[in-house]
């Protein structure tokens, strides 16, 4: 008995005796890849990470409260004295020779005061005092803001 051949066996199934006759084998077309983009999973990895990231800072942060920031000296003897001096001589200091005699008077106190800024502040109306009136009134008004913030009131 001949072995089994199931091309024999189509052929004459379909009534093709030429082998030229037989259809020929289609070519199947490849599946398309069900694999995203490279840029798409690189853009999947990169938000991940920043989630990741943000969920450990939100989790492993710091929940103890920042401290209030320390109190600020309240207004010492030398700086009620240099505050008393330029509230009684600002209004009188029109020249340039009057703003740096008054300058001069209120930063000699002001430099051995230990309330927040207002070295600094008599220092700069010091610097100013020869300057241009708007400069003086700048440093004038920013002294005088301090002072009255740091408590002092006028007699």
């Amino acid at each position: 008995m001949a072995p089994f051949n199931r091309y024999r066996l189509t052929r004459y199934a379909i009534g093709v005796t030429q082998h030229s006759q037989l259809p020929q084998r289609v070519p199947v077309r490849p599946r398309p890849s069900r694999k995203p983009p490279v840029w798409l999973l690189g853009l999947l990895a990169g938000l991940l990470a920043v989630a990741v990231a943000g969920v450990f800072v939100g989790l492993l942060g710091d929940d103890t409260p920042t401290p209030a920031p320390a109190a600020a000296v309240e207004l010492d003897d030398a700086a009620r004295l240099a505050c008393n001096d330029f509230a009684a001589g600002y209004p009188l200091a029109d020249s340039t020779a009057e703003r740096a005699e008054l300058a001069r008077k209120v930063n000699g106190w002001a430099r051995s005061s230990r309330t927040e800024r207002i070295t600094d502040l008599g220092a700069d109306l010091a610097r100013v005092a020869d300057g241009s009136t708007g400069a003086w009134r700048l440093a004038a008004d920013g002294f005088a803001a301090r002072c009255v913030e740091a408590g002092w009131k006028a007699r």
